[in-house]
């Protein structure tokens, strides 16, 4: 029962907040800027430097030195580092100490808290891998710089579009997961029997597979009451993504699911069994 209550309380704070990020990746990036970075290499960054050696290789530019090349990006990330004079400036006009110092994911959730337009972190990590990599093309192929650049202009394209898909899936991931979390709470706080069910039957109909008769005869009511109830889940978990990405088309929204089916299964089963078992 304490897991249950602590998670209500998470997924309750979190519905409050909105944004286009979840909880989640705030929680991740807090969890690397403290320098626990587990969590960070697990999501984030051994996904995407797997989705560049990957990309490198089937373009015929082999990252012979891939596991060098890992331990300078992770030296980069790790690295305690001033901002520039600009930044420095924006934090003495917000009575903050403009010698702040600290890793690239603390830099970031210090910077976001500025009254300035800031780029989303999935950005600068990406930025780091390109210039890390570019860096590692031009250095391998130094006495033929023509060369070089023409190499790095062919793959850089590829680089990035490798990067930004690994990325996106793990930050569409967190969307899934948080708006999983808010259905069921949203569930547990509906007036009605009907609709206090409708997480549990998006469970049984998308993890365990059952119809929507098998899922009548649980609850003693008819196929067509179920139904209706399991169109209203899914109804109800698409504005929750929506709201939660930023996306709010209904078709753009379907897409997305479609191509994330397995997903969606793993984010609703994660979270029926943290809150009912």
């Amino acid at each position: 029962m304490a897991k249950k209550t602590a998670r209500s309380v998470r997924s309750g704070r979190a519905a409050e907040t909105g944004g286009a990020f979840p909880e989640t990746q705030t929680e991740v990036l807090a969890q690397a800027a403290e320098g626990n970075w587990d969590l960070f290499l697990e999501r984030y960054l051994q996904p995407c430097w797997r989705e560049v050696v990957i990309t490198c290789r089937s373009r015929q530019i082999p990252l012979s030195d891939a596991e060098d090349l890992y331990q300078e990006l992770m030296l980069r990330l790790l690295r305690d580092a001033k901002f520039n004079r600009e930044t420095q400036t924006l934090l003495a006009q917000q009575d903050q100490d403009p010698g702040f110092r600290g890793n690239l994911p603390g830099r970031y959730l210090k910077y976001r808290e500025l009254p300035v337009r800031s780029a989303r972190f999935r950005t600068y990590l990406k930025s780091v891998i390109l210039n890390l990599v570019r860096e590692a093309t031009r250095k391998r192929q130094r006495h033929q710089k023509l060369l070089d650049d023409q190499a790095w202009r062919a793959l850089e394209p590829w680089v990035e579009d490798s990067v930004t898909r690994s990325l996106d899936r793990r930050w569409l991931a967190d969307c899934i997961m948080e708006a999983a979390w808010r259905l069921r709470v949203a569930s547990d706080k509906a007036n009605t029997p009907g609709r206090r069910r409708l997480f549990e039957i998006l469970y049984l109909s998308t993890v365990q597979g059952q119809s929507c008769s098998e899922i009548g005869r649980k609850y003693g009511v008819s196929r067509t009451t179920i139904s209706g109830l399991l169109s209203e889940a899914r109804g109800r978990f698409a504005v929750l993504l929506g709201g939660i990405t930023g996306i709010m088309q209904m078709g753009e929204l379907k897409e997305l699911l479609g191509d994330s089916r397995e997903e969606l299964k793993k984010s609703v089963a994660r979270v029926h069994t943290d809150c009912y078992t």
